[in-house]
């Protein structure tokens, strides 16, 4: 008995989604569309590139007549095929995230099946077209052309199965009658590549090209070597990074690389520098510099960088300046001696600089409660830091009070803007709201992974450390 039900069972799965149907388009002209979307103008050998196919269906067909094709349910239930739509494809196509809508609400994202997988694309507006009201479906993806010329897109397919009626069988499913197998192809479409210019380019270039920014460049003394110091630094952006098997910094006076840590994957990317002082230590590190090509037109070379800093309340310089380093282990005792009696005479003075400190403190948080309220979101910041939690969430708190906005304003896109206000960048400032709202989109099934402490830390310490070079800033 068991066995006569499973073959009634697969009997009925077969039925309901892989029953062959007759081919035919004719009776779907008007009721479908696609399209491929590329830049008009031209890019550069090696730049990530959006590319966006864009599907339109009659909103009748999709929700009366459109067959599951699989076993797996899914929200827009076509196949669309092309090579380069796939990361193993010729152009290592990488999703791109087009998450928001005009008014900065997020998309609504369905899964499609696209060449052997399952992925989203996002659902945009209908539009309506001789009298069909079209629900409208974008695909975006990062495409990364590699050779100069015209490179050729082929053209999307996309395979789908409909039905005049349905039917029920005894376990509920819904069977096809008259099940019609159908295929719509899209128009080629071409991206004019041109090569890296040579002229201007620097001797340290190591092929990153995009929009980016250091967020943070934090040091931190060595624990091996007296004489040296660790930089950890944080690269976000929009751009080719990804590609880049190892990124290289630009020479920092002063210091020589001993060792350099890159992690590699996306944006962000950590980079760990071991710097040893040659000769005597500056008193102050020179800022952390990496070339980058910006594409945007006309396309020029530039040096991204970031003031090299201690962690707040941590770290102090790695020595006086002008003066080489010296290990505290090789005191003797009647330096040690020396250091107890001056400390001692220095008490008073430190009592009454921490009373004025705490005095000042006071007087500002009462003038400024929106800058009070920063500073202590990050404060809390941190400490939520060491402890279990969303770091999405505690940079919510953190950006609403540091752009002295109510959490839910923040989601939109007027956070780069505020930033700016605040003193940021304007490269930061994009950054970090893109980054934002990239974490925003994971909620949705956007991206495969949340923001994490480190990049989170990275970034509130950025901001933190330009609005207090601001003179008279809270």
């Amino acid at each position: 008995m068991r066995f006569v039900l499973g073959i009634m069972l697969v009997s009925s799965l077969l039925l309901s989604q892989q029953v062959p149907g007759t081919n035919s388009t004719d009776a779907f002209a008007g009721r479908m569309t696609l399209e491929t979307v590329v830049p008009d103008e031209a890019v550069f050998v090696g730049q990530f590139v959006r590319v966006t196919v864009r599907a339109g269906i009659d909103r009748e067909l999709l929700r009366e007549r459109l067959v599951q094709p699989y076993a797996r349910v899914l929200d827009l239930p076509v196949h669309l095929e092309a090579t380069w739509l796939s990361a193993d494809g010729p152009l290592g196509a990488r999703p791109a995230s087009a998450s928001l809508r005009h008014d900065g609400l997020p998309r609504v994202t369905r899964t499609v099946a696209v060449n052997n997988g399952i992925t989203t694309l996002t659902e945009a507006e209908d539009v309506t077209r001789g009298g069909v009201r079209m629900a409208m479906f974008e695909l975006s993806k990062f495409v990364v052309p590699r050779t100069v010329g015209d490179v050729e897109l082929e053209p999307v397919t996309l395979k789908f199965a409909s039905a005049e009626r349905f039917s029920t069988d005894f376990l509920g499913n819904r069977v096809p009658e008259g099940r019609i197998d159908g295929a719509m192809r899209g128009e080629a479409a071409s991206i004019t590549v041109m090569p890296l210019p040579v002229a201007g380019r620097p001797s340290g270039f190591s092929g990153l090209i995009g929009r980016y920014a250091v967020v943070t460049a934090i040091a931190e003394p060595s624990e091996r070597d007296p004489h040296a110091i660790t930089v950890k630094a944080t690269l976000v952006g929009d751009g080719n990074v990804e590609t880049i098997r190892q990124l290289r910094a630009e020479p920092i006076p002063g210091f020589r690389v001993q060792g350099l840590l890159d992690a590699g994957g996306g944006s962000p990317r950590s980079l760990t520098l071991e710097l040893v002082a040659v000769g005597r230590v500056p008193h102050e590190i020179p800022p952390l510099k990496i070339a980058v090509f910006d594409p945007t037109p006309p396309g020029s070379y530039r040096f991204i960088e970031s003031p090299v800093m201690a962690i707040p309340g941590r770290t102090s310089p790695p020595g006086e300046a002008g003066l080489p380093l010296r290990d505290a282990r090789a005191l003797d005792w009647t330096d040690q001696t020396g250091i107890l009696w001056r400390g001692a005479l220095l008490l008073p003075w430190i009592a009454l600089l921490l009373l004025w400190t705490w005095l000042s403190e006071r007087d500002r948080d009462r003038a400024d409660p929106g800058g009070a309220r920063a500073r202590r979101a990050f404060k809390a910041l941190r400490v939520a830091s060491r402890q279990s939690g969303s770091p999405h969430d505690a940079m919510g708190v953190y950006l609403a009070a540091r752009t002295r906005s109510q959490l839910p304003g923040i989601v939109d896109r007027n956070l780069a803007e505020r930033l700016v206000s605040i003193g940021v960048n304007e490269t930061t400032a994009e950054a970090v709201a893109t980054r934002w709202l990239e974490g925003i989109d994971a909620r949705y099934g956007s991206r495969p992974a949340d923001m994490t402490w480190s990049e989170v830390l990275s970034m509130a310490t950025a901001i933190e450390t330009v609005v207090a070079r601001r003179r008279g800033s809270p």
